[in-house]
Parts: C-alpha cells; structure tokens; sequence
C-alpha cells in the first residue's frame, strides 16, 4: 500500500529502468528496514543516497565480504540442520495432517538466519509458543504494514498502540544486544556475520561497529532475512503444485541429482530448473513487491526530472516526493515476457535466456547500492529446503481448488495454504532420520501394506483415480466409490498425478476417470498383472485435445501389460449426459469385476439399508461442507424475460480474474421437496438424525430438518442410472411396472432415450409408478450430493475488487419426459432467480480454460466477442475492464468487436445503458442480430457474415476471437468462421479443401480462436 503523499508507480519494465539509474534516483527506506542505514531504527523516511550516510557505509563494507560464496557454502549444515527439523516434522505427522505452509516456511527462514548469523536458536519446530520477539517482530510488521492506511494511521496514533510498538521495538532491540553482548563475553571462531560485525574492519577506516549498530543491523536482518525468504518458499510450492508438470519435472531433478543420497552443496549448482522455478515464482510474486525512488537531493541545481514511457509518453518526478515502483506489474510485462506473462512457465528462466533479459526486467531483489547482500544466503537456503522436501514427500493441497491469494504485510504471502505431505515410496520417517544426520546415507526402504490387511476393513481394494480441471471427474470418481462401497468393494479415490511415474498399484483394480490433466513423469514400469479401466471425459468443441488424455492412458497400461477390464468409457460434454454416460458403462464394469450381472446379483441378496435414522418434530440447522464461502448478495435484478443479474460481495480474501467462473452451491426448489415430502407421508417440521450411511456427504449422528437435507444436501433432479433401476425393480410388486424397469435395465438404447435424454429422476419415476414400494431411508441412498453449479463472471475486479457479478438464464418448462411428469425447473437458476439484496450464498471462485482470458497485451492485440443472450457473462467483464484501463488507467487499447445475439432491441438486449456508454466512449464496437426483428440478421453468425470485411480486418490485425455460447449457437459460429475462410481463399483465387480448412482451424484453437461453450 503506497504511504501518504506517495505516487503508485504501475508501468513497463523501461520505466522502472529509469528510475533505477543511480546518477538521478535514490533509494527511499522507512520503518524497519531503515535499520540497514541507522543506528536508530525508528529514524523516519530516508531519501540522502547511500553515501550519505557513514553508518549504512561502513555496515555495507564490513558485511559484503561476509556474504561472499565461500562464506555461504560453509553455512550449509547449519541450514540443513534447520531444514531436517521441518521435513521431520512433515514426516512425523503424516499425509493426513493439514500442514499451514507459510507458518512453516517462516519457522524454517527465521530460525536458519537466527542459526547461521548468530549462533542462536529460536527452536521454532519445538513449541507451539513463539518467542517473544518473534511475536514482537510479527505484531511490528503488521502494524508497519498498516500505518500507510487511514486506519492503520490512526491506530498508530493511539497512546496505548504507540507504547505497544515502542515496547516491541525495545524488545527485538534488547534481545539483539544480549546476543551481541554474550557473544563479546564468550567469544568463538565461529565464521558467522555477528563476528563479522563484531571484529570485522571497515577496510576504508579502519575501524570496528558499534554493539548499538550491529544490534540494529542483527534486527533487519531476522526481519527482511526470513519474511522474503519464507515468502518465497510458500509461493514456489504453491505454483508447482498448481503447476503439476513443473511439480513433477522439478522432482524428477531432485531424483536425477540427488536420489536417496543425502543433500551435499556439490549438489545446489546441479538443480537448474529448481532455480528457475525460484526465479519464475520470483517474477508473478516478489516478496518485496515494491521499492520507493526519489530524485537525488544534491541534484539541486539540476532541471525536471523526467522518465518516457514507451508510447513516448513524459513524467515529471517532482522533487522531495516518493514514487513507489510495484513489481508485481512491471514483472508481468507482455513486452518482456509474452503473452503468457501471467503464467508460470519455469522454463523462460533458463540460464541462457535469463541472461538475455532487458536491464531490470527482473527486480526482486531490489536495486543499487542497498539491494539486497542477502540474496545468495537466501538463494542457498531455499533451494536445500525445496530440494528436502520434493526429494521425500508427495504433496497435494489440502483444498483441490486453491488458488494463490496475496495476502500483504511488508512483503507479500499465499493466504490460505495448505498442504498434506506423504513420505515418497520407499521413504520412512526413521529411514529419513537416519540419512539427513548421517554422512551420504540413503534411506530405508517401507514395507507395502499387504492387501489382506488393506482390505481388513471389509471388501475387496479398489482404487479410482481421477484427473479434472474443473472438478467433475472429481465428482464422478466419488459417484463410482460410492457405488462400489454399495457392491462390497473397498473404494478409495485419489488425484490421478499421484499415480505418475508408474506408481500405481497392481494388487487391485484401478479405475481411471479423466479429462484432460495428466502429468506424466518419470520411467512408466511394467503393469503385468494391473487390471484397469478408463472413463474418458471431454468436450468434442475442442477436437485437438478431445479424449487425448484418457486414450494415452488406456494405451499406455495395456502397452505395458495390464489387463483391459472393459472398453474405454467415452463421454462428451458437450451433450450435457456425462453422468448418464458413466451409468451406461460401469454396468459393465461391475460385472467385469465379478458380479455375473448387477441386476442378478441384486436379486440374489435383499437390499441392505445402511441408513438408521429416526424422526423427530424439531428445528435444526443444517450445516454444508464444501469449497465454497458466504458471500453477501448486494445487486439482484431481472435483465429480460427469463435472463438474470445477481452480484455479491466477496468473502475477505477472495479475488478473481475477468474470465473465472463462479461456483453456487444451489438449493433444490421447494416444489421438488414438497413431492418428496408428499411422496413418503413425510412431516413438513421432521428432524431426522442419520446414525451410518454409505455416503461420505450427508451429515451423521447430528439432528436435521428432513426438508434443510432435502434442500441442500442432495441431487433431486438428476436422471436414474442402471443401479437405481435395479434398486426399484427389488422394490416393485406390479408386474406391469417390473416389465417396465427390466425392459430399461435390459436395453441401453431405450434406457438412454427413455431416462437419460429425458432427464427422468428417481422421484419421476416413483411418482409414475405407483407400485414401487420404497422406504425413504433407501431413496435416500440413491440420490447423489449436491454439487455446485459453474456461472462465467460478468465483471471485472478493476471494476471492484471485492464484487463479483454473474448473468444467467432461467430454463423451466413442460419435461422433456412428456405429459404426466412434473414441469422442469432447473435448480440453480430457480434458486438464484429467488435471492435478494441481502441474502447470503455458498460461493467459490473456479478458474476457466485459461487461455479464455483478456490479452496480456491489450494496447496491441484486438479482441473479437462472440455470444448470445447469457453468453454475453465474461464479455461484459472484458469490456468493463478495458473500460477502466482506458477511462481510469489512460491506456490506449486495441479495438474490440463484440458480436450479440439477442430477440429483439427491446425485448433482451442485456445491460443497454452500460453498452451504450461504453461503445460512446469507444471501448467497444457492438454489432447486434435480433431474431425476431423483421429487418437484418437474425442470428449472430449471420451478423459475422454480414460484417465479413471487419473479421478479416480483425483477424489480419492479430486479434484474438472468444465464443461464449451454447452448443448450437457455438457450431454455427463455426460454420461462419470457415465460410469466411472459404470466401477469402476464393478471393484470392486459391483452392482450399475441406480438410485443409479444417486443419487451420484447429491450429487457432487456443492460440487465436478460445471457446467456452456452456
């Protein structure tokens, strides 16, 4: 946060160039750092130049040679002492305990720089209780952080906060000078930086530091030491983990280097893409996220000072004020990095084309004279401790779908991260012991857990793997455990990069539900003897990667000996079916794995009722478990008929990007719960307790209304799978009826267009069938969880950071399953359309395909939007964001065109005024079709056509076309698209086939031509 009177300072690297350049600027340092050029470290703002003062000089010549390469190679057991004390702590607790990252890295810097500077231990790993000047450094850099703020300001002003920061700051004093006196009354040869200081010679005057100096410098040295160093820990994990093909490629180092020998420095030089991964986790997050420049004061004589931007655009530097430069933005510059500038792309770091990159391009480290002496103490301890840790445990984040929040005190963090740890195959936590205190040990080999004992707990094992990038395969991988829970078998799911590099069982099925994430790493070993079985999920709009993933991995386990339990499962999202799709084909994964046929074999054995429950007349609350928060409605309105906009104020820490998704946690519609509730003679004010159930989502062994779990624990609409079918057949006394549901069970294709395209639920079904006689505690066990619903954002954080907008369609109507079925209501547009201002929703934050996104570069690469009627959601948020780049930011951006199908000009053309506005202003060019207008195009494709000369206009200028659509609109989007290359071919007299043009397209998926098709 900028302080009072100070410039915020956002712009290209060239500008932070100049502002660099010593022989005009000078550094500004306040607060706590200002320890590194005074003896007093309260002493106010500095803006003198180094040389200006002799105590930061004379600090600066004694302390450089004590940072030099030998001296920080001789620290290296004193830091991989440090770093065993947080890798056995990982060890000792286990894969199922929540690890808080940033707390552990901080423990990890500040008791390294404490050991290795200073010779003395905080022993942060051994006690649940700070130090008290570790709690005294935390409460003053927070208060540091905040003092620049109004309120923050005023707290600082209070006598009683005053005299807490005043005893805080005594305090890390104190403790410094009791260091350096008992050093000076038991001396040592120790070759650290406080004998440096305490015996080392100004080479320029010969003469020694001050204990009050070297107090002082011994304090910002523990402070700026750890706080950047633990920042830049926890962000680096972050993004590998995020990053998982960087994860795996930076582990497969550490083997290649290291192996299952112990850490030696000879080692550190070897591991290149570790470096670089630090460098790029360097570049999206400084630590340090900004330094404040100042004209030189004894450039008195001189003219205005002025920097030039690269439109040649000139700023005056006024004298006596602060420009703070933010290199959080000026290190994403597309300029220098491309348009992948927000990515976390390792490889762009690579000693070649690292040195090739423009003067201060790359500045975490500060600048001049007083950048940071640090840097390689810090370089040396981060790569042991990431290289400890990849070398022996698995990681995952605790929460699937984490992403990086900053959260900021001097220096910035990852908010919220968490982390499991699970010690690596062949790696124990004595075995590991034994090698990090020996010399060149290797660890002990883990005995497997056999399979009886694994499956001690009931059934045979049976282990589902599952990739995804939104979450779905995630959800049908719990779907298949719980119908394998149902059949006998011993399910577990897992993430299916934990299984890279062949690390997969063969004592027992596996199944693997994927999409499109794999990251394959390491040798893939012999599968003689795995049988296996792959359920592929896509979306058949992006062809060049449609089923890739989940064919390369049936190939790649038959290739290698395992047993194909049943084709590979194929599923298009595209027709909106996936879980009917899965339905359909595990029926024949049951009986692959040994039941003669499910519906005999639920013949042969009663049903079992795994749900004791007992009905009480009481109100209790429910309470939900998912990744989602409560986010406050502050907007509610109706756009059109059956088209609507619902904004919410996000929970603290929770931020986006124009293009994310939002994820609504719905509820189901009250008339769907009312026929259940009629359905089973069910008390409206019934509270039920649920004592054990097959379901790991529905809460147990605690009171709930019948309606609250109804309403939002459960899937109500969703179409009946094969299992259910045979469920209710058991439960079926008509013989007319158990025809019936045998014929569905019997035939696939009358199954697929009787249920699934007609979206007939199990509640359909006992509702038109009279004589299924089952209990409720049964039909609670058919139904699935409750999952959320994805909306594409329709605002920019620019905007308002703290607020998020979506826009979304209301669909209802006659059911697809014909006359005598209840009418369709879709759930989660029935429950938006019902909040109002002030209501509270579960809410999250999901990132979309992530090439759906503005350009890096906006001054330089136009835009071309596509949608119609709700598909106007993330182009909404695209134009609101240019329109504070050029309204607020004074940017001169590219042109955009966006293409909106709508009815009618006064029927749902959706936010008029807005659109109006912003294309007065030229943020925007908008090109309607209204299909129920009597004059011009109907549809937007027809728009496309009729503006044929402007897309290729667009096109041939660089820009980047976005469709947000549903399935039909979206292919006749495509239509149009390859019309128009058709006509420009002919034009030109050239000869286009078919498949030639097809091939073209499909190079521009991704790269010029980014779909999202809902």
């Amino acid at each position: 946060m900028p302080g009072f009177g100070e410039t915020v300072f956002v712009g290209g690297h060239e500008l932070v160039d100049q502002l660099c350049d010593e022989t005009r600027f000078c550094k500004v340092v306040s607060g706590p750092l200002a320890a590194l050029v005074a003896k007093d470290p309260a002493r106010g703002l500095f803006t003198a130049p180094a040389e200006a003062d002799p105590d930061w000089q004379q600090a600066h010549r004694i302390l450089i040679p004590a940072f030099g390469p030998l001296a920080i190679e001789e620290m290296f057991e004193e830091m991989m002492d440090i770093a065993s004390q947080l890798v056995l702590k990982w060890a000792r607790l286990g894969q199922n305990t929540k690890l808080a990252v940033v707390e552990d890295m901080t423990r990890v810097t500040l008791d390294t720089i404490a050991l290795c500077a200073m010779d003395y231990r905080f022993n942060s790993f051994y006690s649940d209780t700070p130090h008290p000047f570790v709690t005294a450094m935390t409460d003053t850099l927070a208060l540091s952080s905040k003092a620049s703020q109004i309120s923050g300001m005023l707290k600082f002003l209070l006598p009683s906060t005053h005299k807490k920061l005043k005893a805080d700051e005594e305090l890390q004093m104190k403790t410094a000078a009791d260091v350096v006196q008992y050093r000076r009354d038991h001396p040592t040869e120790k070759n650290d930086l406080l004998n440096a200081m305490i015996y080392g010679k100004d080479p320029k005057t010969g003469a020694t530091m001050r204990d009050d100096l070297i107090a002082a410098n011994m304090v910002t040295f523990l402070i700026a030491g750890h706080e950047t160093t633990s920042g830049l820990l926890s962000f680096t994990i972050a993004l590998l983990l995020l990053n998982p093909r960087a994860y795996f490629a930076a582990r497969k180092e550490v083997d290649s280097v290291v192996g299952s020998k112990r850490l030696a420095p000879e080692h550190l030089k070897e591991l290149k893409y570790i470096e670089q991964c630090l460098r790029e986790a360097l570049r999206l997050y400084p630590t340090a996220p900004a330094f404040s420049r100042g004209v030189r004061p004894d450039r008195k004589d001189d003219g205005p000072v002025i920097i030039t931007d690269r439109q040649g655009r000139h700023f005056e530097v006024p004298r006596g004020a602060s420009w703070r430069c933010v290199i959080t933005k000026s290190q994403r510059d597309p300029a220098v990095w491309g348009a992948d500038c927000n990515e976390f792309v390792p490889e762009r770091m690579a000693d070649e084309l690292f040195a090739a990159l423009p003067r201060n391009a790359w500045k975490p480290f500060g600048t001049g004279m007083r950048a940071c002496i640090g840097r390689a103490f810090a370089w040396q301890e981060a790569l042991i401790v990431l290289a400890l840790i990849l070398q022996n445990f698995d990681l995952q984040l605790d929460d699937p779908e984490y992403r990086v929040r900053v959260q900021q005190t001097l220096t910035i963090k990852p908010k919220g991260l968490f982390v499991r740890a699970r010690l690596r195959e062949g790696v124990s936590a004595m075995g590991l012991q034994r090698r990090l205190h020996s010399q060149g040990g290797t660890v002990g080999v883990v005995e497997s857990k056999t399979p009886d004992a694994e499956a001690a707990s009931g059934g045979a094992p049976l282990l589902i793997l599952y990739g995804s990038n939104t979450g779905t395969c995630q959800s049908l991988a719990a779907r298949l455990a719980s119908e394998g829970k149902k059949r006998g078998f011993q399910a577990r799911i897992a993430d299916l990069d934990s299984a890279a590099g062949g690390r997969i069982p063969l004592d027992r099925p596996v199944v693997v539900v994927t999409a499109s994430v794999w990251s394959r790493a390491g040798n893939v070993k012999q599968f003689a003897g795995l049988r296996f079985a792959v359920f592929g999920v896509g979306h058949r709009d992006w062809a060049k990667t449609y089923q890739r993933i989940p064919t390369l991995v049936d190939d790649l386990l038959a290739s290698h000996g395992g047993e194909r339990l049943v084709p590979r499962g194929v599923s298009d999202a595209s027709r909106r079916d996936v879980l009917g799709d899965l339905v359909g084909w595990e029926a024949g994964l049951w009986e692959a794995l040994g039941q003669v046929s499910a519906s005999a074999a639920i013949a042969a054995v009663a049903p079992v009722v795994k749900i004791e429950m007992e009905v009480k007349v009481q109100d209790r609350a429910a309470h939900l478990q998912q990744h989602v928060r409560w986010a406050k409605v502050v907007d509610a309105r109706e756009l059109a008929p059956k088209k609507h906009h619902v904004e919410f104020e996000l929970p603290e820490g929770v931020s986006y990007t124009a293009g994310d998704y939002l994820a609504v946690l719905p509820l189901n519609p009250a008339s769907s719960i009312k026929r259940v509730m009629d359905h089973f003679a069910l008390p409206l004010d019934g509270v039920m307790t649920i004592r054990s159930s097959s379901s790991a989502t529905l809460p147990l062994n605690e009171p709930i209304r019948i309606t609250k779990l109804l309403q939002g624990y459960v899937e109500l609409a969703q179409p009946a799978n094969y299992s259910d079918l045979e469920t209710l057949l058991q439960h079926t006394l008509d013989g007319a009826s158990r025809a019936k549901l045998q014929a569905l069970i019997d035939n696939k294709d009358l199954f697929t267009s009787s249920i699934v395209d007609k979206r007939v639920s199990v509640l359909d079904l006992l509702t038109s069938h009279k004589s299924i006689d089952l209990s409720f505690a049964v039909f609670l066990e058919l139904l699935p969880p409750l999952q959320p619903r994805y909306y594409s954002i329709s605002s920019s954080p620019l905007a308002n950071p703290t607020r998020c907008a979506i826009t979304f369609s209301i669909i209802e109507g006659q059911a697809w399953a014909g006359s005598g079925f209840e009418p369709f209501i879709g759930v989660s547009g029935s429950y938006l359309r019902s909040l109002k201002t002030g209501d509270s929703a579960l809410v999250g934050i999901r990132s979309t395909n992530k090439h759906f996104r503005m350009p890096a570069d906006p001054e330089k690469t136009p835009m071309v939007m596509i949608c119609a009627g709700s598909g106007i959601a993330p182009f909404r948020g695209f134009v609101q964001e240019r329109a504070v780049l050029m309204q607020e930011g004074g940017r001169k951006l590219a042109k955009a065109i966006l293409f909106v199908g709508c009815r009618g000009q006064a029927v749902d053309r959706l936010y008029p005024q807005e659109m109006d506005a912003w294309v007065r202003a030229g943020v925007v060019d908008v090109r309607y079709a209204f299909s129920r207008e009597p004059e011009g195009p109907k549809y937007v494709q027809d728009r496309m056509l009729a503006d044929e000369k402007d897309v290729l206009e667009m096109f041939n200028t660089g820009a980047k076309f976005y469709t947000c659509a549903g399935p039909a609109v979206a292919r006749g989007v495509g239509q149009a698209a390859r019309r128009i290359v058709r006509n420009e071919a002919a034009k030109r007299h050239e000869e286009a086939s078919e498949e030639e043009i097809e091939e073209w397209m499909k190079s521009m998926r991704n790269e010029r031509f980014v779909s999202d098709v809902f």
